[in-house]
C-alpha cells in the first residue's frame, strides 16, 4: 500500500469512529454535553476536509476557494431569512447545541452548507461523468441526505420545526444545491473528483443519522 493510500484510508477510518462512536454514545445517552460541545467544530472540521481534498486535486484553486466561500456565505443568508421569516424552509428555529450563532444561525451551518454540496458533487461524478447531468444529481444527493437527516437533528436539537417538516424543506434544498451547482459551473469550479475520502464523509455522517434515529 502506497503512502497515499495509507493516508486516504487512516483519514476515512478515523471519521468513520467518530460518526460510529457517536451514533452509539447517542443510542446509549452518554457523554450527551460532550457531544453537544463537538457538534459545531465537527461539523467544520468535515467540511475544511472535504473543502481539502476537493481543493487539492482541482486545477484552478482560486476559482474553488471563491465558490466554497459564495456557498458558505449563501449556506448562512439563506438560513438567516428561513429563519427570520420562515419562507424558503418553512418554519422553525435553531436550538442551543450549535454555538456560535449569528442572528440566530450557527456559523456551522455554512460550512455544513459546503459539506453537502462538494460532497454530492463527488457522489453524482461517480454515477456519470456527464457534467450536464452534475447540478441535478447533486441536487438529489443533498435533497436524500436532507430526509434523513431531518428527524435525528431534532432530536440532537440542532433545530426545531414548528409544524413538523414541510415538502416546501426539501423543494428549497433541492433549489438551493442546484442553483449553486449551476454558479459553480459558470465560474468553472466545477472539475473532476475522485477523492474516497470525500465520498465517506458522506456516508459516514448519514451513518451517524441514521445511528441517531434508533433512539427514537
Amino acid at each position: 500500500m502506497t503512502k497515499q493510500k495509507r493516508y486516504t484510508w487512516i483519514i476515512i477510518l478515523a471519521i468513520y469512529f467518530l460518526m460510529i462512536t457517536g451514533g452509539i454514545w447517542n443510542i446509549l445517552g452518554r457523554f450527551q454535553n460532550e457531544m453537544r460541545l463537538m457538534a459545531s467544530p465537527l461539523l467544520i472540521l468535515l467540511s475544511i476536509i472535504v473543502f481539502y481534498e476537493y481543493w487539492r486535486h482541482s486545477s484552478n484553486k482560486l476559482r474553488i476557494a471563491i465558490w466554497s466561500l459564495a456557498i458558505i456565505a449563501t449556506g448562512i443568508f439563506i438560513e438567516w431569512v428561513g429563519v427570520n421569516t420562515g419562507w424558503i424552509f418553512g418554519e422553525y428555529q435553531y436550538g442551543t447545541t450549535l454555538k456560535p450563532q449569528i442572528g440566530g444561525v450557527p456559523i456551522a451551518i455554512g460550512f455544513a452548507w459546503l459539506n453537502m454540496e462538494l460532497s454530492s458533487l463527488v457522489l453524482a461524478q461517480r454515477v456519470t461523468d456527464k457534467a450536464r447531468w452534475y447540478p441535478i444529481l447533486t441536487a438529489i444527493f443533498m435533497v436524500v441526505f436532507d430526509f434523513f437527516m431531518e428527524s435525528p437533528a431534532g432530536q440532537l436539537n440542532y433545530w426545531v420545526w414548528e409544524n413538523g417538516i414541510p415538502i416546501q424543506n426539501y423543494a428549497a434544498w433541492f433549489l438551493i444545491g442546484y442553483l449553486l451547482m449551476l454558479f459553480g459551473k459558470k465560474i468553472k469550479a466545477v472539475e473532476a473528483n475522485n477523492s474516497q475520502i470525500i465520498i465517506h464523509v458522506y456516508l459516514s455522517q448519514l451513518l451517524y443519522f441514521i445511528l441517531v434515529m434508533l433512539k427514537g
